[in-house]
């Protein structure tokens, strides 16, 4: 009975050992090349442009490389060949020179000018409408004559009362925007005007495009070969590609990744130049005020 038993144990123990070889593994399945299990070597870095030449850290630009080379990095985000380049120039150059006559800073000096004298009048008019006497000054109390005129409310006019009305005057007070310098309750003739100057040498200069093409203008003169005071477009035109020949190392009319980095690289240099001469003028000024 014992070696029923045995036998038996014996033969299950057989057969477990020999299920058990019968199971297989999975497969694992070996990465190689570019599905390598290593990240790092699957991770890309980007290409480095080695710039030379041009962009050197102590580069020192000329007048006209200093306009010249911002407005070229401008026209070359949607071009490349020169004459998409050249394109994109002239669509620039004539928002300045809408005329075609040429860049003066001369002429637009005249132009600022008459602007400046229009904002100003249509100022002084709006004020002297509340001048009742027209001795040239408004007074408190000629206001105070607005202040109480009937007010209109759903067709129905009214006289206003005394709260109404002082509304009324600080509204227009708020309104007129002059300094009653002398504190005698009248805004003078002399006040409004000074103020009105103020005003309009403001909004003709507080535009950001405005201040934009006054600079371009300023900027322009670099440009004027002949010194005639007027920069033409063909006088412009040859600047620019002066500046374009001199970044197209190989000559092919076109711009290259290599080249439009060494551009941009320029551009850069040229931004910290300037920033370099502003703060060494703003020293110059500080010292001598402290002077």
């Amino acid at each position: 009975m014992k070696l029923i038993l045995i036998s038996l144990v014996t033969m299950s123990m057989s057969i477990c050992v020999a299920s058990a070889e019968t199971v297989k593994k999975p497969r694992l399945l070996q990465l190689e090349g570019d599905n390598a299990p290593d990240v790092k070597k699957s991770a890309k870095k980007p290409k480095v442009l080695q710039l030379e030449g041009q962009n050197a850290p102590d580069k020192t630009f000329t007048p006209m490389e200093i306009v010249a080379i911002p407005a070229l990095t401008s026209a070359m985000r949607r071009a490349s060949t020169w004459q998409e380049i050249e394109a994109q120039l002239f669509l620039s150059y004539k928002r300045v020179d809408r005329l075609g006559a040429g860049i003066s800073k001369k002429d637009q000096d005249k132009k600022q000018l008459i602007t400046r004298a229009k904002n100003r009048a249509r100022l002084m008019a709006k004020w002297m409408i509340y001048d009742l006497d027209a001795n040239g000054d408004v007074s408190m109390d000629e206001l105070r004559v607005f202040a109480n005129q009937p007010l209109v409310a759903n067709r129905m006019s009214f006289q206003p009362t005394p709260e109404q009305a002082a509304q009324v005057l600080s509204g227009l007070i708020k309104q007129l925007k002059v300094p009653d310098l002398n504190d005698n309750d009248i805004f003078e003739f002399s006040e409004m005007l000074a103020e009105a100057e103020t005003q309009a040498t403001k909004s003709t200069g507080n535009s950001s495009a405005r201040a934009r093409l006054m600079g371009l203008i300023e900027d322009y003169h670099v440009f004027d070969k002949n010194g005639d005071g007027r920069t033409v477009e063909a006088e412009f035109m040859a600047g620019m590609r002066d500046t374009f020949d001199g970044f197209d190392k190989d000559n092919d009319q076109s711009l290259d990744r290599l080249e439009k980095a060494q551009i941009q690289t320029a551009e850069r240099e040229v931004a910290a130049a300037k920033r370099k001469n502003a703060d060494a003028e703003n020293y110059a000024i500080a010292e001598t005020c402290t002077l």
